[in-house]
């Protein structure tokens, strides 16, 4: 399927602090009651990888070992986080992907696995909770995204969302906050927060 390049490339800008925080979840977690999938984050990395490759950006990594080599981990929390992984693999039910592969681009478009854009795209929705809580104020996961960059992401993701489904149940930022049960007065702060930050950066 033909899907948006520069939209596809606003929403992957800050990917890699969302796997890494994720990646930080299965190192902390127990390895007897398992609350966090090493499988679900390689498979991220894995497809993250794939579609990075499909947009012809080149990356300083091509796997999951190297993906660890390039961030700030160290080769035993690398060990660890396999080690979790092939534990998991054993009982795993769900989609456990492979090798990466080459799609080639063609005038702004590019043809990728559908099955794989879908399965970020359950992860994603995540991703912009965790920066929406962040910039209304709670836990910080070091995120660095401002309002107006969330806001950018949620229109990008919904505009790709409407090609991989035929039907949502929001279609713009407000209807968005809506869906995921944010209050009103939640969008609202949001809301003057992209304000004030759009203003600032019309302004530079």
């Amino acid at each position: 399927m033909s899907i948006d390049k520069e939209k596809l490339q606003c929403l992957f800008r800050f990917m890699e602090e969302y796997i890494n925080i994720s990646i930080y979840e299965v190192l902390n977690d127990s390895l007897e009651d398992r609350h966090f999938s090493a499988i679900a984050v390689s498979n991220i990395i894995k497809c993250y990888i794939d579609i990075e490759n499909q947009m012809r950006v080149k990356l300083p990594y091509n796997d999951i070992k190297s993906y660890f080599e390039f961030s700030p981990f160290t080769r035993e929390e690398y060990d660890l986080f396999e080690k979790s992984r092939l534990k998991e693999s054993k009982y795993y039910r769900g989609k456990q992907f492979l090798n990466c592969n080459t799609v080639v681009i063609e005038n702004g478009s590019m043809n990728i696995d559908e099955e794989k854009l879908k399965y970020l795209f359950e992860f994603i929705d995540e991703y912009i909770d965790i920066a929406i809580d962040e910039i209304l104020g709670g836990a910080s996961n070091n995120l660095h995204l401002s309002a107006v960059d969330v806001s950018n992401i949620i229109k990008c993701y919904i505009y790709i969302e409407k090609q991989l489904y035929e039907e949502l149940p929001y279609n713009d930022v407000k209807s968005y906050f809506e869906f995921n049960a944010y209050t009103k007065e939640e969008y609202e702060l949001f809301e003057k927060n992209r304000l004030i930050q759009s203003k600032k950066h019309s302004k530079m």
